[in-house]
Formats: structure tokens, C-alpha cells, sequence
């Protein structure tokens, strides 16, 4: 797969910004493809949080139409964690990188300006993964790696301050795995991932559950070993829907595969073979939509890809 695909790297924490404001001006389509994404429920927005060069790049996406705002605040970076909080109504960013730079920084948009939150926060770390729950109205966050050591680490965050957990059972430490949270059930649900043995990269092909108190694993066979995968809960689906990501055996995958709580069933044999791409639920157009990462052959993807009936369809790029 390359260093793109299969290797990470940490360097030292940038230097705290200042909060910010926002502007916005049209553009046909999105500059950057390692991206965090979230759907802002309150403003019918899909947001992706991006860099380009060492600047921090911003766009939004309602209906079909993309625009890029320019938003002051964070630094540049890629492979930063966001999420909505439905709760307080805005976007909740964590971490990521610029090039062997990696940030565990916390900051809140409101849909008008960014704003850093101060205080203790997780270590350093690249390749975790984070999501809301929001009837327990906590982020969670789960994993990352530092160069080749792996964290199995939970942390919960409230909106104020961010908590480690101390969990009786976790999932073995890894990176660059799914997260999504079951709204219906109200579980966390953790797919895949890598880490490194003997320096080698190895992934792993287990789900596991978290109710708020615990990890769960959860007897679920069918989509063998891979890491770089993307996870969103679909509620129109009943189901957590999981896309591509990188198998040890073969590489860059495009299929997809839905989980219902008992047992994951693919839902398409091809699609868009991506690492690194986010999925977001479109509440407003009810649908899974797919943004950036890396395809083959160091193929950096800008487009917009959504699920429907028929399968995936490209939407822009």
C-alpha cells in the first residue's frame, strides 16, 4: 500500500491558536481529501475541516452545492477528528496532523466562529477514532497510535472537559479503525484496525461494543482483517454501514458492509476503493455520503460519492 497507506508518524504538539471567524464564498468542489467530516445537523451542513498548505481549509456542502469558508482558528491539518453535538449544537474537532506534527488541541464551532477549549486532554496521538453519543451526551474517542505504539485507551469528553475512562475490558490497542455510534441501540461500535508487531503492521478483524461503562466484543464473522476503514450509523438502514478500507491480503477495498448488532452483511461488492475517506449521514437527504481519502496508486480523492438504492454514485469531484 506505501507509507500513505500503512505507516504513521508523531512529532510535537503546535503551538495554541485564538478563536476565530468565519466567511463563505462559492467553489465548485473541495481542495483537500484527507479530511475530518460531520454533518451539522442544525444548519443542514456537511463540513469537512481540512489544510491546504499549512493553513486550515474549511468547506461546506447543502444540497449538492459546495462552498468554501474561511475559517480562522485551528491550524492546518489533516485527519482531524469531528463530530456533531447534537446536545449544544455544534461541531466538536480534535487532533490530527501537519506533515510529523500531530495536534490533541479541542475545538467548538457554533456554525459562526471557532473557539479552542482549554484543559487536560487525550496524549498525543494519530489514527483514533471518535464519535458522539448523544444520549449519554459524550463524545467518545477510542485508540491512535504514537510511531508504532498502539493505544487502548477510552476517553469521554462533555463538553467542558475531557475524562479518561477505566474501563474493566477494552479492545486490544489499535489505530486507524471504525467508530460509529448506534443510535437505536445506543452502543458504540468499534471495527478493525492495525497495529504493530515486530514492526510490522498487523490488522485485526473483531468488533466490539461500548455501552458507557464497558467494552464488549461481540461475535461477529464475515469481513475479515482491514484497517482504514470508514463507519457511519445509517438510521433509514437500521444498521452501521462500514466502506472500504485496506485488507493485508489484497490491499485497497471497496465493499461495503452493514452491521445490525448481531452480524455484519455486505451491502455491495464495489464502490470506491479508499483509506483515510470519511462517511456522514445526510439526515436531510437521508443518505450515506462518502468524502476524500486515498485511493490506489497514491490517488488523492476530492470527490463526494453517495449511497443510494442502486449502490454508489459519484456526486462531484
Amino acid at each position: 500500500m506505501g507509507l500513505l497507506g500503512r505507516v504513521i508518524a508523531v512529532a510535537a504538539l503546535a503551538a495554541p491558536l485564538v478563536a476565530g471567524s468565519v466567511t463563505a464564498s462559492a467553489q465548485l468542489s473541495p481542495t483537500i481529501s484527507v479530511v475530518g467530516a460531520a454533518f451539522d445537523e442544525s444548519r443542514g451542513r456537511l463540513v469537512i475541516a481540512g489544510r491546504v498548505g499549512d493553513q486550515f481549509a474549511m468547506w461546506e456542502r447543502s444540497g449538492t452545492a459546495w462552498t468554501t469558508v474561511d475559517a480562522s482558528g485551528p491550524a492546518g491539518r489533516d485527519e482531524s477528528l469531528l463530530i456533531y453535538d447534537s446536545n449544544r449544537k455544534r461541531l466538536v474537532l480534535h487532533g490530527g496532523r501537519q506533515g510529523s506534527t500531530a495536534f490533541n488541541d479541542t475545538w467548538v464551532f457554533d456554525g459562526g466562529r471557532w473557539q479552542q477549549l482549554t484543559g487536560p486532554a487525550p496524549p498525543l496521538r494519530i489514527g483514533a477514532a471518535m464519535v458522539y453519543d448523544r444520549h449519554r451526551d459524550r463524545v467518545v474517542l477510542f485508540g491512535g497510535s504514537e510511531g508504532q505504539t498502539s493505544f487502548a485507551d477510552t476517553w469521554e469528553f462533555d463538553g467542558a472537559a475531557w475524562t479518561k475512562r477505566e474501563p474493566p475490558v477494552s479492545p486490544p490497542g489499535r489505530s486507524l479503525h471504525g467508530l460509529a455510534y448506534d443510535d437505536a441501540r445506543r452502543r458504540v461500535v468499534l471495527f478493525g484496525g492495525l497495529r504493530f508487531v515486530d514492526r510490522r503492521p498487523a490488522s485485526f478483524d473483531d468488533t466490539w461494543e461500548w455501552d458507557g461503562s464497558t467494552w464488549r466484543q461481540i461475535a461477529a464473522a464475515g469481513i475479515g482483517a482491514r484497517d482504514h476503514v470508514s463507519m457511519v450509523y445509517a438510521p433509514d438502514r437500521h444498521a452501521v454501514v462500514l466502506q472500504g478500507g485496506a485488507r493485508p491480503d489484497v490491499g485497497f477495498v471497496g465493499d461495503t458492509w452493514t452491521y445490525d448488532g448481531t452480524a455484519w452483511t455486505r451491502l455491495t461488492e464495489s464502490g470506491p476503493a479508499r483509506v483515510r475517506h470519511r462517511l456522514v449521514y445526510d439526515s436531510l437527504a437521508r443518505a450515506v455520503v462518502l468524502f476524500g481519502g486515498w485511493g490506489p496508486n497514491d490517488y488523492a480523492s476530492k470527490e463526494t460519492w453517495t449511497l443510494n438504492g442502486r449502490g454508489w454514485e459519484v456526486a462531484g469531484g
